[in-house]
């Protein structure tokens, strides 16, 4: 069945978002319709997904990446200017944050082979042999 009358079956229009490309949406985005926001991210949520994952292998840290890119992302939707295809803008976020994910992460481990070389806490006997004498 030819697309358009799938869209028409389901009861959409030229102006669904389905049918929108994704700088229409984004227009629409920065013209008040907040909630259009959501066809962004579900349109592009599988690639994001993939691409943060080759770079954090750990779900958890990708979905918590995940969410820090898109609210970067419509924080930032005025800056978007067009000069690439908005996945390629959306996309570079989502990777730039998971490699500053990754090297916060990175920082983090590099200080674990640290403790055991840092004294343990004085347990008081050193202190009551003082008070003895």
């Amino acid at each position: 069945m030819h697309v358009t009358a799938l869209a028409a079956i389901r009861g959409e229009t030229q102006n669904a978002p389905c049918a929108l490309t994704d700088e229409e949406v984004v227009d629409r985005v920065r013209g008040g319709d907040l909630a259009l926001f959501e066809v962004l991210m579900r349109r592009h949520n599988q690639r994001l997904f993939r691409a943060v994952r080759s770079i954090l292998r750990v779900d958890s840290d990708v979905e918590d990446v995940l969410q820090d890119a898109y609210l970067a992302a419509y924080r930032n939707l005025a800056q978007f200017d067009r000069r690439a295809a908005f996945s390629t803008w959306l996309t570079r976020i989502a990777i730039n944050r998971a490699l500053d994910h990754r090297r916060r992460r990175a920082r983090l481990v590099l200080l674990d082979p640290l403790e055991p070389e840092i004294a343990p806490p004085d347990d008081g006997q050193r202190r009551a042999r003082v008070t003895e004498d």
